[in-house]
């Protein structure tokens, strides 16, 4: 039986959407780091990147 964390990225199709993502790539490099992005379960590491997401598309 999977747990919390796992069951949600299988829910939610995580590596399809990192699989999508990575086609938007420009580089090998780019492709590498999208596929291994890992969501984090840290309450202030994900308000520091959805700040950094908002000020990027501000830009």
């Amino acid at each position: 039986m999977m747990k919390g964390f796992e069951r949600g990225r299988t829910v939610l199709e995580f590596d399809k959407v990192l699989e999508n993502a990575s086609a938007c790539a420009y580089t090998e490099g780019g492709k590498k780091k999208i596929l291994g992005t890992v969501p984090s379960e840290d309450r202030v590491v994900v308000e520091r990147l959805l700040d950094e997401t908002t000020e990027a598309l501000n830009f």
